[in-house]
């Protein structure tokens, strides 16, 4: 009798158990879908801007399942050229963000209308003494690898942001208020961009050392209970918390490989910074486009980090962080080619079949090309590239002829259209126009 009851309570404590572990990856595996929902709930937002996307837009769509579509990068390309003022633009789009989005619809920042963005950041690079222009700098350099002066910048100015790290091991910045005029300071916001730019040149010793600092500061000093950050130490007063702060913050973590998805200090009754965001909807407010393009890109890193990704989504030359947009959007011209070839209805059967065996075969290869690669840059280009030979495909139109009662033979389908070669483009994208 006591041995069946031993065997009672041991099956019971076991069940408890195996309840407690399968509620926990239950639990996590609702976040996961609960970010990727918010994530489609921000590419989609995203995409509804139409006419208004811009530079920061791009990596949002490029990344998202669909991929970016030919028109959206247009687009994009039109709004930084008329907003950058470094191409002669209006100054509303800041170079980093030009570059970004340059980047991800698969544009070279060092050639666009003759002019570099890249020469321009090295150069502000080398005299800037303001840690946001310091951390904007850098954060342009590290979207790739553009020659040895740009590496140079880079690590002065690694250098410069890391002996700005106050002692606590977070970034303080002094400035004087707009309002009021008088002296003020911050302390979230600087340690996020500062956390996320040195995380992107995490293989650099220095900034290695930095960043193990910082990260536990921020735990240690920043991180609240509901998942958020704020600094209840900040020299000119107490920061509220705020969802911007949060998603940048967040989203410089997932850069440097912090599991946000969990409790940062490992505590049960602490929310994870991820579901901090998912409580405040950061992708579910249009209005806001800020927050929706922070909190949309914030969620896609940390997405790309808990799936095994390393470093930033925004590292061009590292990773492979757009294959997955790059191929959706690949299928999805050669699936809009194919329909337009069976919408000809000129064409016979055969001319049909023969154009779609040319479309899938381009696919096939590009494909393979894409996957074979192992950095965002390459799929892009190559994305770009299979696009362009996909549109350009075209039906053979081979006429048919049909004998009368006279015997006189009539062709009964129209002659092949001219089919015009387009000039290469010495860019990278050849489906974007400049």
């Amino acid at each position: 009798m006591k041995k069946k009851q031993l065997v009672y309570w041991m099956s019971l404590i076991l069940g408890v158990f195996l309840l407690f572990i399968g509620g926990g990856s239950i639990a996590k595996a609702d976040t996961a879908s609960d970010v990727d929902v918010a994530i489609n709930t921000g590419v989609n937002y995203t995409a509804q801007k139409g006419n208004s996307l811009g530079a920061w837009d791009a990596p949002i769509l490029a990344m998202s399942p669909n991929g970016i579509t030919d028109a959206q990068a247009q687009t994009i390309y039109n709004a930084i050229i008329s907003g950058n003022k470094t191409l002669g633009g209006s100054g509303t789009v800041s170079d980093t963000a030009a570059i970004v989005g340059l980047r991800a619809i698969g544009k070279d920042p060092t050639n666009v209308n003759n002019k570099d963005l890249i020469a321009s950041a090295v150069t502000d690079a080398n005299t800037a003494t303001d840690l946001y222009n310091m951390i904007y700098d850098l954060e342009s350099l590290s979207t790739g690898n553009y020659g040895t002066a740009a590496e140079n910048a880079k690590q002065r100015l690694i250098d410069k942001i890391t002996t700005a790290q106050d002692t606590s091991g977070l970034w303080i910045y002094h400035y004087t208020d707009f309002y009021t005029k008088k002296p003020a300071s911050s302390t979230v916001d600087p340690t996020a961009q500062a956390l996320l730019v040195l995380s992107m040149n995490n293989n650099d010793p220095t900034a290695h050392s930095a960043l193990e600092k910082a990260i536990t500061a921020v735990e240690d000093n920043l991180y609240q209970k509901n998942g958020g950050f704020m600094s209840n130490s900040n020299p000119s007063g107490p920061e509220t918390e705020s969802a911007v702060e949060n998603v940048t913050l967040t989203n410089a973590l997932a850069v440097a490989g912090v599991d946000v998805y969990s409790p940062l200090n490992g505590q049960s009754d602490y929310a994870s910074p991820i579901q901090r965001l998912l409580d405040q909807k950061v992708t579910s407010t249009p209005s806001d486009t800020f927050l929706l393009y922070e909190g949309t890109s914030a969620l896609q890193q940390a997405k790309f980090t808990r799936d095994g990704g390393k470093g930033s989504i925004f590292a061009f030359d590292q990773n492979a962080a757009f294959k997955p947009g790059e191929l959706a959007s690949l299928n999805a011209a050669a699936d809009a080619k194919k329909q337009a070839i069976n919408n000809d209805s000129l064409a016979t059967t055969t001319d049909k079949s023969n154009a779609i065996a040319n479309v899938n075969q381009i696919l096939a290869t590009y494909t393979n090309k894409i996957n074979a690669y192992s950095t965002s840059a390459t799929a892009i280009a190559d994305r770009n590239a299979g696009a362009n030979e996909i549109n350009n495909v075209v039906v053979a139109h081979n006429a048919t002829t049909t004998t009368i009662n006279n015997g006189l033979s009539v062709s009964t389908t129209a002659p092949s259209p001219l089919t015009i070669t387009p000039v290469s483009s010495p860019t990278v994208t050849p489906t974007v126009t400049q």
